[in-house]
């Protein structure tokens, strides 16, 4: 009776959700929310027929192969309602694999039922907001989630399969049973670069120093990581090549250069970049500061941290000179918070259970109290997006 009403909970869960995300995507295509659903919408038929490059085209293929079968059974439907179903979709299939990234850790330590509220709440915390600091939620202080940008949505599910797929293989590639990972992998990470690169430019440095640090000695494990990742560094090649280098003139608008910055970008929206990002990691960096002698043995979280930091400083430090204000690289940024925060809540919990003295739970209860004010103003910022209809 028990498994039958907690599956009956994580099923309404689940189309709680999926409403709450249909809602948005609804708005953003038909209510005139500031978003990129229309800017990507309009680009589909271009980007199929050849008439226009983007690099990071899954989503536009992806929704062009839905709204093409649809037309086959004589389903009348519009791109925008693939475009919005397909988003709905891809929140709940986020939802499902933090949920599944929980269980692996967390399982037998945890109720299902709660693993999966986490998983809620892990989709909806921003950086904490002062109103007084910055009148802007998002610009200048980037966060692990965003609901604006369509492209994020597909990269998030695939980002968290090659990010915790490639540790698990490290950690455990000399004993491993299932031949396949290894292939797996490989394309995962290939459509990781086709679904959005941002994940790809800032992990791989991450990833190398990571290995520098844990396995230097170990080069079997270089190569074989080098062969996994391989067809994704050629995809990321022609991408370059086609953004940056080709002169296209059916894609002027795609093409730029990138130049060198000082905090160029951020300082846009922020007049104090360091008080932005720590308003933005105020949660993982309390776990780094109360249980720093664990989290050095946390690989996958040492991972998130290099993840991060790279993403930072390319965000920081780099930015597209024609495109300077939509700060390409604070996408790597963002979805590296996302991670960052996925794992860092994982070490929180296995902190909790395994440190059962007065002072340990103070401590954690002060990171989960951190934690409510990162979801509190992912909260916060959903709502204000209905009522302002603007992602800033």
């Amino acid at each position: 009776m028990n498994r039958t009403i907690n599956k009956i909970i994580k099923i309404d869960l689940y189309i709680i959700v999926s409403i709450c995300a249909f809602l948005t995507f609804y708005c953003q295509a038909y209510r005139g929310y500031d978003t990129d659903i229309g800017l990507h919408v309009m680009r589909i038929i271009p980007v199929v027929h050849g008439d226009y490059y983007i690099p990071h085209s899954m989503l536009h293929y992806i929704t062009y192969g839905i709204y093409k079968i649809c037309n086959w059974i004589s389903l009348n439907i519009s791109l925008y309602d693939v475009m919005v179903l397909l988003e709905t979709f891809l929140v709940a299939l986020i939802l499902y694999t933090i949920y599944r990234v929980l269980l692996y850790y967390l399982k037998d330590k945890f109720n299902e039922i709660i693993l999966l509220l986490i998983s809620i709440s892990l989709i909806f915390v921003t950086s904490i907001y002062i109103p007084f600091f910055n009148k802007f939620m998002y610009l200048g202080q980037g966060s692990p989630n965003t609901w604006h940008n369509p492209t994020t949505f597909i990269i998030k599910p695939i980002a968290i399969l090659c990010f915790w797929g490639l540790v698990t293989y490290i950690q455990k590639y000399q004993h491993l049973s299932n031949k396949k990972l290894p292939i797996i992998l490989s394309i995962l990470f290939a459509l990781s670069v086709w679904a959005k690169p941002s994940f790809a430019i800032t992990f791989y440095p991450a990833l190398l120093i990571f290995l520098i640090i844990y396995y230097r000695k170990n080069f079997k494990i270089y190569w074989n990581i080098f062969l996994i990742l391989l067809p994704s560094i050629i995809l990321l090649a022609i991408q370059y090549y086609h953004t940056y280098s080709q002169s296209l003139a059916s894609t002027n608008d795609m093409k730029d250069n990138i130049i060198f910055t000082f905090f160029g970008v951020i300082r846009l929206w922020t007049k104090v970049p360091f008080i932005s990002l720590l308003l933005a990691i105020a949660f993982p960096l309390s776990i780094l500061v109360i249980d720093l002698k664990n989290v050095k043995k946390n690989q996958i979280l040492i991972l998130s941290w290099l993840n991060v930091i790279i993403a930072y400083l390319e965000f920081a430090f780099l930015a597209e000179k024609y495109k300077f204000p939509q700060g390409a690289f604070g996408f790597g940024y963002n979805l590296a918070l996302f991670l960052l925060f996925i794992f860092s809540f994982i070490h929180l919990l296995n902190y909790i259970k395994s440190n059962t003295q007065k002072k340990q739970q103070i401590y954690a209860a002060i990171c989960l109290i951190i934690y409510s004010l990162h979801l509190y103003s992912g909260v916060l910022y959903y709502l204000r997006y209905f009522i302002t209809k603007t992602y800033t």
